[in-house]
């Protein structure tokens, strides 16, 4: 547990980071860039069992993410996820082509 901005987190502070941008690249799949410079791709999928995201499973709202201050969120920011719980769920993007 830590506490940043008066805000009490049930996690452990991985890094001070922030989502900068972001792209869904697969159903549910999503490549991330963080204020490190970082690209990391996510599966959400494991996520829609926790109750909060369970409405994301509907693609259509899925596909209404947007960055509100360095989070990801939908439905007006009623349901967000933070970036150091993206970037601990997440793995290295290597954009390099093999050929």
């Amino acid at each position: 547990m830590y506490i940043k901005d008066d805000i009490v987190y049930a996690n452990t502070l991985e890094k001070d980071i922030k989502l900068i941008d972001f792209k869904i690249i697969a159903e549910l799949y999503l490549l991330l860039t963080f204020s490190t410079g970082e690209k990391r791709v996510l599966d959400f999928k494991p996520f829609l069992e926790y109750p909060i995201y369970a409405i994301l499973s509907d693609l259509k709202k899925f596909e209404q993410a947007h960055i509100d201050n360095g989070l990801l969120t939908w439905d007006g920011g009623n349901i967000d996820i933070s970036p150091e719980t993206l970037y601990a769920n997440s793995y290295e993007y290597n954009d390099i082509l093999v050929m």
